[in-house]
């Protein structure tokens, strides 16, 4: 009987609509959840139902399970200012909010080298040649003009926030040219080099990949090997979550391109970064949960 309760509890009294969601969910229900997963323990270890029926049971609540009830970021840029409430620092490229009122940055592709490249190298060899010539007869020397200041290659900004290790991010996104590639996630230390990012890759296949990245180098656990066309002048919700069991999953407006499980990492994060190399991109809104 106490069984059969919680299989009515779980299929018919919580709300469908807290599934769906990745910014909180409702702190009853979870509580409610974290109960009956506590009776099907106890069931379990008591034997006292089937396994087969137990595994349908943890099926359903891991369905509407939302263990990340804290907010630790919230920002949607209205204010005009990403330099205060919350504080982000700005590591490297420009950031600015646009007219609609999103964290904006883009970082344009340096050109390829022409085809006539070759041949104006060869220009500037006898050019040279004739001045130095010229130099030395005459003693006189002009003034070699500026080189032109390097072209931006990498743009980061950040925030340094404690993160729980099981999280649920909402990301809402604007791409407006392809192609490129953006990155953010979690990071641990002062150097933001180790944690797990996910990167989109606009016009690129695979446009989602997760990655993982430590001192010894970076490695994709796993990816979306389809193209993605975001460049439809729309934003889009981009929603990652990582329970405390080190699933995660990754939904582009509410369809889930994929699911994950890595334990690598069991500690809290440090903060969170943005990284753009190539692409112009404009963040509508971040909000991030984590567990009590």
């Amino acid at each position: 009987m106490r069984i059969f309760l919680a299989f009515f509890l779980c299929t018919f009294l919580i709300p469908p609509a807290f599934a769906q969601t990745a910014d909180g969910g409702d702190a009853q229900t979870q509580k409610l959840i974290e109960q009956l997963r506590t009776r099907i323990d106890k069931a379990e270890g008591d034997r006292d139902a089937d396994p087969r029926f137990l595994g349908d049971l943890r099926a359903i609540l891991a369905g509407y399970d939302r263990p990340w009830q804290t907010p630790l970021i919230r920002d949607d840029f209205r204010d005009g200012d990403f330099s205060h409430n919350p504080s982000w620092s700005v590591a490297e490229g420009r950031f600015y909010i646009d007219y609609s009122g999103g964290l904006r940055n883009r970082i344009t592709p340096a050109p390829a080298p022409s085809s006539s490249e070759p041949q104006k190298r060869e220009d500037d060899l006898a050019q040279a040649l004739l001045g130095a010539f010229f130099d030395q007869t005459i003693g006189t020397q002009e003034q070699e003009p500026a080189a032109p200041p390097p072209a931006v290659e990498r743009a980061e900004i950040y925030l340094a926030r404690t993160i729980t290790n099981a999280f649920a991010l909402k990301l809402r996104l604007a791409s407006l040219v392809s192609p490129g590639r953006l990155e953010f996630g979690v990071y641990q230390g002062g150097d933001r080099k180790t944690g797990y990012r996910l990167v989109y890759n606009p016009g690129g296949v695979p446009a989602i990949e997760l990655v993982r990245t430590s001192s010894r180098g970076s490695s994709v656990i796993e990816l979306y090997d389809q193209p993605l066309a975001l460049e439809d002048n729309n934003d889009h919700v981009i929603e990652w979550t990582r329970h405390p069991g080190g699933e995660m999953a990754v939904s582009i407006d509410g369809r889930e391109l994929f699911k994950v499980l890595d334990r690598a990492f069991k500690d809290p994060f440090h903060g969170f970064t943005i990284i753009n190399t190539g692409g112009d991109y404009s963040i509508g809104e971040i909000a991030l949960y984590g567990t009590n």
